[in-house]
Parts: structure tokens; C-alpha cells; sequence
């Protein structure tokens, strides 16, 4: 009978030990992210090509029409700029945007890029922003973040979606 009441307390303890804002800014099972390509875009948006085999989500349906979020520079040093194509498409007014670290999966990105930074608990977010999407899009500060692989994720109502960056700061 102990056992369950030490049981029951545990999980009452656990369900209250993070906020749901918190919560909603991890992933679902703390892995860290593996980036298993890049996306290479210069400072104005435009694609300079790839590298490795990308796995992002950086598309999603609203109101039958499809939104692009692209984020660039990739490579980037000072700060991040993240765009979005059919923007007005967006409902709502006030998303949400975080970075955690990554490693990278892919030997063909890591022969270029070298990945110093050390690695946090996965899905803990090391920069967050909000923004309005009506913007057409939002500037994160990088330069605190060290060398290395991250995931960039945003939030928009119900969908998230996201993309791998690789961070180059002499920190």
C-alpha cells in the first residue's frame, strides 16, 4: 500500500514540475535532434544548396494554402532571420520560435562543418523568441550560441514546424 501511495505522490509531483509552456518547448522524448543535412542559404534567402540530406519540416497547409519557413543565413554567425513564403496564410498573430542543440548524423557535413559546441539536454531550448507572423518574419540574436549543430523550431497555432542550422560564432 506504500508503494502506491509513493507511486501516486511521484506522479503528482512530476505532473507539476513544469509548466505547460515549458513543456510545449521540448521535444517529445528529450532525444537530442540529429541533423542529418543543411539547407545552405545566403544572408538575402536564397539557396546556395545542400548539403547532406536534409531532415526538416518546413511546410504546412493553413486555410488550403501552403506556407514555406526558410531560415538564413545557413551557415550564420551574428544572427538568424527567419522568412516565411504565403505568410498572410498564417492565422493568428503570436508564435513562437526556439532553438536547441543538435548533433550532426551525417559524416559528409561534419567533414565540412565542424561541430564544437557541448551538447544540453536534448529539446532544451537555448534561445526563444515570439513573433508576429504578419512581419513576414522575425531575427534571432545567435552570438551567444557556440560553434555547432542546432534544430530551429517555430510554432504556429497548432503546427510546428522546423529546420537544421549550423551556428559559426569565434566565441
Amino acid at each position: 500500500m506504500n508503494k502506491i501511495k509513493l507511486i501516486v505522490l511521484l506522479f503528482v509531483l512530476c505532473s507539476f514540475g513544469c509548466t505547460k509552456e515549458e513543456t510545449a518547448l521540448r521535444l517529445p522524448n528529450l532525444d537530442t535532434p540529429v541533423v542529418k543535412g543543411i539547407e545552405l542559404r545566403d544572408p538575402a534567402g536564397n539557396s546556395m544548396g545542400t548539403l547532406g540530406e536534409p531532415n526538416a519540416q518546413t511546410d504546412a497547409m493553413f486555410s488550403n494554402r501552403k506556407v514555406v519557413m526558410f531560415i538564413h543565413p545557413n551557415p550564420c554567425e551574428r544572427s538568424l532571420r527567419i522568412s516565411f513564403f504565403n505568410e498572410e496564410a498564417i492565422p493568428g498573430s503570436d508564435h513562437k520560435i526556439w532553438i536547441t542543440p543538435a548533433q550532426s548524423g551525417s559524416k559528409e557535413i561534419r567533414a565540412v562543418f565542424p561541430a564544437t559546441h557541448s551538447l544540453v539536454a536534448g529539446g532544451a531550448p537555448v534561445a526563444q523568441a515570439e513573433f508576429n507572423a504578419s512581419q513576414g518574419s522575425a531575427r534571432i540574436n545567435t552570438e551567444q550560441l557556440q560553434t555547432g549543430f542546432y534544430r530551429v523550431y517555430v510554432k504556429l497555432n497548432d503546427k510546428i514546424l522546423y529546420d537544421n542550422l549550423y551556428v559559426l560564432n569565434e566565441n
